[in-house]
This record gives structure tokens, sequence and C-alpha cells, in this order.
């Protein structure tokens, strides 16, 4: 039985992409057998038999590893001592950038993970010499909808999805934009989990925006999509993308994230035009062999393993 300790910024039941990767990773080292810690500044206490504590002193104890979720609020707060920490350190490298914490994870992290081939060529750029492991993400097999989504919100005909949280990088008001452009004959979906206005397209005919932070929803949502359309400017890997796999559900993606090594199972766009013409040719030849590619690569399982073969 080891002791983990895994770092993000906020925890489940938080909606968000970090918030449930961090919640599936720490369920399934807990369900190893393993004494799984998470240490958080914002979440609302012990969840599903983890231990959440937003105090830093945790950092003094003993693990067998800390694993650390990307740059952020509380994750920068164990970057900045990690010299000072008496147990090995996993910085999971999310999304590459050059600023001070991540350059500190990179460097004195005693393993560093990767998840993407941009992650890599980021990391042999920096030059480190620690250990270097590939981590994939992954997403729970029971990550599959429930039929009964359009009928309960009005939605008859073809829908075409997007989801995440209303922020700038989305790209949700471009697409809805791009969609009511394309004069495509089906519905624009767009849910997210933060109702920022700036960001939140305007409803209209064929476009529909609801307020979701209901993870179950938003994978019957999926479930149900004709497409799935993640515009964003950038992600750390585009969850969604492998949800959407899961559940048989084409996808198509802006060249960002993991997007470029699952393009095999999806359509990947560099401009407006190459859009627009998805939303109005897409098919499901691309999704074949999409569910088994991520029960064999891409579970939260895969994840795991990797993550505990540095201390096993």
């Amino acid at each position: 039985m080891k002791k983990i300790l895994y770092v993000v910024h906020r925890y489940y039941p938080y909606p968000g992409g970090s918030e449930y990767y961090v919640k599936n990773m720490a369920e399934e080292t807990l369900k190893r057998g393993h004494k799984v810690w998470v240490y958080s500044d914002a979440h609302k206490g012990d969840q599903n038999g983890i231990k959440l504590t937003s105090d830093i002193s945790i950092l003094n104890e003993k693990f067998d590893l800390i694993v650390v979720h990307g740059d952020c609020t509380t994750q920068n707060k164990v970057l900045e001592n990690i010299e000072k920490i008496p147990s090995p350190v996993l910085y999971m490298l999310i999304k590459p950038g050059m600023n001070y914490h991540i350059l500190r994870g990179i460097k004195h992290a005693k393993y560093v993970s990767y998840s993407t081939k941009i992650d890599k060529e980021f990391i042999e750029q920096i030059g480190t010499t620690n250990n270097v492991i590939y981590v994939p993400h992954g997403i729970p097999e029971t990550s599959v909808g429930r039929s009964g989504f359009k009928e309960k919100y009005g939605i008859s005909g073809k829908m075409i999805l997007s989801c995440g949280g209303f922020w700038q990088h989305k790209g949700h008001i471009e697409l809805a934009d791009i969609f009511e452009q394309s004069g495509t004959n089906s519905t624009l979906v767009i849910t997210g989990y933060w109702n920022n206005h700036h960001f939140r397209p305007k409803d209209r005919k064929n476009i529909k925006t609801f307020l979701f932070e209901d993870y179950e929803v938003v994978l019957d949502a999926i479930s149900e999509a004709d497409l799935y359309v993640m515009n964003s400017y950038e992600e750390g890997f585009g969850l969604v993308l492998l949800e959407s796999m899961l559940n048989d559900i084409p996808w198509a993606s802006r060249r960002v994230g993991g997007a470029d090594q699952l393009k095999e199972y999806g359509y990947v766009y560099d401009t407006v035009d190459e859009l627009q013409q998805i939303l109005t040719a897409y098919n499901t030849e691309k999704v074949k062999q999409a569910k088994q590619f991520i029960i064999k690569n891409h579970l939260i399982s895969n994840t795991v393993d990797n993550i505990l073969k540095v201390i096993e």
C-alpha cells in the first residue's frame, strides 16, 4: 500500500476538466488499495473516500509520491517549495508554457510526465535531466451518456455540440457565428459550467446555450450529438474528444491539445473554411474503431498504471 498525494487548484464536485480528471485519477488510485489525499485550495471536504485538505503543511508529510497536475494557484505553491518537499514529486505537464512555475516543475521534479507529442517536445526543449515518462490522459470506462437529452431540452433533428466553461479561449462565440453562416440544417448546442456572459453566445434560431454543472448531463448531451466540436484556441488535452469517441460520436477540433494525435478518429481543422466544410460534410466513418482505441489506450486505468509504475 502506497501513500499518494494529488495536487490541483480545484476539486470535484466543482465542475471542470482538471477537477474531474484529478478526481478520476485519485479514485482509481484508491480503488487499487492505496491511501489517497488531495491538496487543493478549493474543495468541499472529503469525497468518495478521498481525503481533501487546503493545509499547505501536508507537504511536510512523507508520501510515496506527490502528483502535481499542471500549474495554477495550489500547484504553484508546491512548485515554489519543491526543493524543500521530502517526498518525490511527479510533475504532470498539462499545457506547455514558458512560465516560472512550469519551468520549475520540469527542472526540479523527480519525475516529469507528458501526454502529447507537443508536451514531449517542449520538455526536450527545456533539457531536463529528470525521469521523463508518458502518462496518457484517460477517462473512466463508465463515461457513457444516457438517452433522453434531446427530448428533454427540445432539440429536434441533428445536433452539433460544444461544451466547456464560457471562457474566451473556448471559441464558442466564433463557433456560433461560423455555424450560422454555414447554413447547416441542424441545431448547435453549446453548454458551459461558468456563466460568463461576455463569452456566452446569444441564443438564436437553431442555436441554444445551456448552463450545466452536472457532468452526467454533459455526457448525456455528448452521447446524442451528431458531431462534437472543440473550437478552443488552447487545451491541455481535450478530454471531451475521448468522451465523444467512447460514445461513438464524430468530433472536429482545432489543432490543439491531443487532437492532432487523435486525428485518425476525428476531423482536425486550421481555418474557418475547413470547419464550415466539416459542419456540412462530416460522417461516422472515422469513429468505427474509436471506442476500442480508447478502451485500449485512454482509460483512467491507463493513466494511473503509468503514474504508479514509478513507485512500484
